[in-house]
């Protein structure tokens, strides 16, 4: 059965009325975790949810959710989402899409009247991008178990207002945070559709990507603590010039990455001093790092070597070094059977498709080694994303919610 031109429609105007959802209209989209730009997107997926024929609730994290339910209320459950939550000035397409396809596949199998072997839950995932936070996938990580009280107090924002609080001020009991973990022998499986956020298949045209494995990540903030001294009259020999250091153990990430040989990546996206005055030395420097592969070996030894340098160059001058991590997930790998399952129902609508590893993190690398897990990649225009020029065709995003929706019926009557 083709149901692209239902689903390109349907994807059309959810997408066209969600981008309305933003602090900076005109300017991209910024949709942050709780607030009001969030509870307006919320209250709309809900609506849209229950309208596609699902039954729907918000969780204590605000993740949305919505169940089509199992002949056998009893069965087991395949969870299909992405993330409702921007980067700031972001794109209209970044997670977002990924949720109104899967809103998609699941008003189809409804209208579709296919007896369903396995209940079906749609989930809009909040926190996934980690703006606030610094780690990102909350709303996925509660699902799993891989968030407690400890946690919730201990990530802040920028003005050190933590997780917990924003929950309370979303309305929830963050105290019940250890009920959300879903029990994950009762789920089947996991698929995310999702933007790729890169050139690959845009440059060598192909229609959809199918995701065979994520990158392991690392995430931390590294604190650098020196003296402030006059710019003038400290020799150079007697500084603790916290921002020289940083800028040293910068300059090696590339260098530091390219060594593996392996496609690993390592970034410095944020950079702050104090007191940051043009005549006055840092007194303390605070930088990010951000390190990928697809081996987490890889990771682990440019992690060892930024270490290293932090140690020796803290310790010529008589400074010293705290690094926070904000997040260490290793590589995961998506099911091969799924995997060949969707290359297949490519094969079958003569869709041009590519298999491929993310160098991006998403929701599924969190279900990946605990359920059967999957993703589908929809080319991004030149590549560009979490910037307001991000652009897929909603033809594309159709093609990935023909083949799941494929797959999934298929699975609903074996």
């Amino acid at each position: 059965m083709d149901i692209t031109y239902q689903a390109e429609c349907d994807i059309k105007r959810r997408l066209k009325q969600l981008r309305t959802y933003t602090s900076t209209p005109g300017k991209g989209v910024t949709r942050l975790p709780f607030s009001e730009e969030a509870k307006g997107a919320v209250a709309y997926l809900k609506a849209e949810m229950e309208s596609a024929g699902l039954k729907t609730f918000v969780d204590l994290v605000g993740n949305v959710r919505g169940v089509l339910p199992a002949e056998n209320v009893d069965a087991p459950t395949i969870i299909m989402g992405s993330h409702y939550d921007t980067v700031k000035s972001g794109g209209e397409y970044d997670g977002i899409a990924g949720v109104v396809c899967a809103v998609s596949v699941a008003e189809l199998l409804a209208q579709s009247g296919i007896p369903r072997k396995y209940n079906l839950e749609i989930i809009a995932f909040n926190d996934e991008e980690g703006m606030m936070f610094g780690s990102g996938c909350l709303g996925s990580k509660a699902l799993t178990g891989q968030i407690d009280r400890h946690y919730i107090e201990h990530l802040t924002d920028e003005n050190g207002i933590s997780i917990r609080e924003w929950m309370l001020r979303w309305g929830s009991d963050p105290e019940k945070i250890d009920t959300l973990k879903l029990d994950m022998e009762k789920v089947k499986a996991f698929f995310e559709i999702h933007i790729e956020q890169g050139p690959v298949l845009d440059e060598k045209k192909y229609e959809l990507g199918i995701v065979t494995g994520i990158v392991g990540l690392l995430r931390c903030m590294a604190t650098i603590e020196g003296r402030a001294d006059h710019a003038g009259t400290t020799p150079m020999s007697m500084r603790q010039d916290t921002i020289n250091i940083a800028s040293k153990v910068i300059s090696r990430l590339d260098g530091l990455a390219d060594r593996e040989q392996n496609g690993t990546v390592a970034t410095c996206g944020f950079i702050r001093a104090y007191p940051n005055a043009m005549n006055v030395i840092a007194s303390k420097t605070e930088f990010t790092m951000d390190i990928r592969s697809i081996s987490d070996d890889s990771v682990d030894r440019v992690q060892e070597e930024v270490w290293a340098l932090l140690d020796e160059h803290t310790a010529k001058c008589g400074a010293s070094c705290d690094v926070d991590i904000k997040l260490r997930q290793p590589a995961v790998r998506m099911s091969g059977e799924l995997v060949e399952r969707l290359a297949g129902k490519c094969r079958e609508h003569d869709y041009k498709y590519m298999e491929m590893v993310s160098g991006a993190a998403h929701d599924a690398m969190v279900f990946a080694d605990k359920v059967d897990t999957v993703m589908v990649f929809v080319p991004s225009r030149n590549g560009r994303s979490h910037c307001p020029e991000e652009h897929s065709e909603y033809a594309d995003l159709a093609k990935a919610v023909q083949i799941v929706f494929d797959v999934m019926t298929d699975m609903m009557v074996e």
